[in-house]
């Protein structure tokens, strides 16, 4: 079966469109209807219009860079955090989301700058289906805070979205105020690799007989 979890958004839709599917619904939704139409070899449905969701107006991806050491980047505290949660009646579990960057979630972690803003943009990991990961947009203004925020889960509607993935990216720009480093998903190539190290030799030291020995002995026998 296809892998869906890692498709985006915007590509389930399609899919779901072209077999005359249901497009609503976030991503999780998306991802199960879509297995349910591979197992049934899909259902004669008609396409349904739906109303198009928010969606924050952003850069072109290829403006993002991966954030390093180098990066200018917005200062951003674990209290504007709170502050942009404390309308939704949110509150930053810091336990929570510490575990979700701590076991790397967070597959990436890139931002942009323009003339007014910072944007972040990752992509977090859902925490009971790891082969779905959720795309995370952040907006943070030079001087007022957190703008707007979206993810693609149940819950990450924007602009205010309050899911706990985008806490672990917003906890992750603290972090990296903190220590100049983002943790990120390790891949294949940064882990260690032992197939080309060479292997120790182990042999067994032998004792030397002395070469006035092996003749005494040689003439013995002519004897």
């Amino acid at each position: 079966m296809k892998d869906y979890g890692k498709m985006t958004l915007s590509q389930l839709k399609i899919d779901l469109k072209s077999r005359g599917a249901k497009i609503s619904g976030r991503k999780r939704e998306l991802v199960e209807r879509l297995e349910a139409y591979d197992r049934n070899s899909n259902f004669n449905t008609q396409p349904e219009e739906v109303n198009k969701e928010y969606e924050m107006i952003l850069p072109s991806s290829s403006n993002y860079k991966d954030v390093n050491k180098d990066t200018e980047f917005p200062v951003i505290t674990y209290n504007d955090v709170r502050f942009y949660l404390q309308p939704l009646g949110k509150q930053l579990d810091i336990e929570s989301v510490k575990n979700l960057y701590d076991q790397r979630f967070l597959k990436y972690f890139r931002s942009y700058k323009d003339s007014d803003s910072y944007f972040v943009r990752s992509e977090c990991k859902a925490e009971m289906r790891k082969n779905m990961s959720y795309h995370v947009d952040v907006k943070i203004g030079f001087n007022d805070g957190i703008k707007e925020c979206q993810c693609e889960c149940a819950v990450g509607l924007g602009p205010t979205a309050h899911c706990k993935h985008v806490s672990t990216v917003l906890y992750a720009c603290c972090q990296f105020l903190e220590n100049q480093f983002i943790q990120t998903e390790e891949t294949c190539t940064q882990q260690l690799q032992t197939f080309h190290q060479s292997k120790p030799y182990y042999h067994t030291i032998t004792s030397c007989v002395p070469i006035s020995r092996i003749l005494m002995m040689a003439d013995s026998r002519h004897v």
